[in-house]
């Protein structure tokens, strides 16, 4: 289910929860009976952000939020490998975004912070997530 909210004209917050009770129950490659490969049974994700709209923080919006994944996550759909699984990770990235105009041309600068808790973990197939990572943008309309 998914809950979009806005407690104010400003502050935008969307929680949303995935519940994923499913296994393989035909196919030709894959092992019967055993989840699906890369999917969380539980995750829960929640973003939130404000945008100023007037005073000296006029144009920044500010936010971020998190995803929860609940394990047991299977890596592989195959017999031999079914209990390679991923426990479930928590991951928080944050972001802020600043537009101006600049000789009459919109400007927009931004940082992004994902994975600031540099959590490790496994999303499907040993195929690992990005440690923290810091990206700086700036964007002009010609």
């Amino acid at each position: 289910g998914r809950v979009v909210f806005n407690l104010t004209k400003n502050w935008q917050t969307v929680l949303n929860y995935s519940r994923i009770d499913a296994k393989v129950v035909v196919s030709r490659t894959l092992a019967k009976n055993l989840r699906l490969e890369g999917a969380a049974p539980d995750r829960l994700t929640f973003w939130n952000s404000y945008g100023f709209s007037e005073g000296v923080l006029k144009g920044l919006r500010v936010g971020g939020g998190f995803i929860v994944a609940k394990g047991p996550i299977q890596q592989f759909g195959t017999s031999n490998n079914q209990f390679i699984v991923e426990n479930g990770y928590t991951v928080i990235n944050l972001f802020a975004r600043y537009g101006t105009k600049i000789g009459g041309r919109a400007v927009s600068f931004g940082v992004n912070v994902d994975n600031l808790n540099d959590v490790f973990f496994i999303r499907a197939r040993a195929a690992t997530n990005d440690p923290r990572q810091i990206t700086f943008s700036a964007s002009l309309d010609l």
